[in-house]
């Protein structure tokens, strides 16, 4: 009956752990670059010359490069102040 329980208790902590984890990663709005891309209307050659410019800031995860939405959206912020100041 202990083994019952305690197999119990280790498949909640697996629930809730990848429960937790699928809630971080949804607060962090993370993007690929073609979700990036289809998200500010540019190619994907486009978001990622970007990104080797260092104009897109980008997280890397192991292999992966990935876009977090609000900073896309602070960077298009900067960009529109740049470009009505210069009007």
């Amino acid at each position: 009956m202990k083994a019952n329980t305690l197999t119990k208790k280790r498949q909640s902590l697996r629930d809730t752990t990848s429960t937790s984890d699928l809630e971080r990663i949804r607060l962090l709005d993370l993007f690929s670059k073609e979700e990036a891309a289809v998200y500010l209307g540019l190619s994907p050659k486009t978001i990622w010359t970007y990104t080797r410019r260092g104009l897109l800031p980008s997280v890397r995860l192991g292999g992966l490069v990935k876009y977090r939405k609000r900073a896309l959206d602070e960077t298009l912020a900067k960009l529109e102040t740049r470009s009505t100041a210069r009007k």
